[in-house]
């Protein structure tokens, strides 16, 4: 709306002073007013169509937000149905507590025999893998050092050659 109201007095103001100067003799003839009047309306067009443009997506902007509020309200039933699930668990822990008790003190010896030989599978993992990437490191430098002595040896062997030719 405010992009036709600002067309709107673009318009009018175009049309005051066309009439202005027509009554004061500057106007141009009727083909001036025309074009005139046919951008106007190119500019009214142009601007219904981002209207048109910005209300479709306000549209769709609208129905994604319904979509989320639904997904929300979805989430809060579920939340309700769990939180409701997890109080009737608690009551039935609060039950067999004795029982559990002992399940519970099991399960974390397990859990730390577990975490124990995850730190130590990690230790070893962690120096393999310094050992593989020192190992890397060596076979790169070696390989450095073959190169320079490989070309060494071409430009000694050349020298041999040159000095033999000389000799000769």
């Amino acid at each position: 709306q405010e992009y036709e109201c600002q067309s709107m007095k673009e318009q009018a103001l175009a049309f005051e002073q066309l009439l202005l100067e027509k009554e004061d003799g500057k106007a141009g003839d009727l083909s001036q007013l025309l074009k005139t009047v046919e951008s106007m309306q190119e500019k009214t067009i142009l601007f219904q169509q981002e209207r048109d443009q910005v209300t479709l997506s306000l549209k769709h902007q609208q129905m994604a937000n319904r979509t989320l509020e639904q997904q929300v309200q979805h989430l809060r039933d579920k939340e309700l149905h769990l939180k409701q699930e997890v109080q009737s668990l608690r009551s039935h822990l609060l039950e067999s507590e004795d029982s559990y008790s002992r399940e519970i003190g099991a399960a974390e010896k397990r859990e730390r025999n577990l975490r124990e030989k995850i730190t130590l599978l990690e230790e070893k993992l962690l120096s393999s893998s310094n050992a593989s990437h020192q190992a890397s490191v060596q076979v790169e430098s070696l390989q450095k050092q073959v190169r320079f002595l490989s070309q060494e040896r071409d430009e000694n062997a050349l020298q041999l050659s040159l000095y033999q030719e000389q000799g000769k």
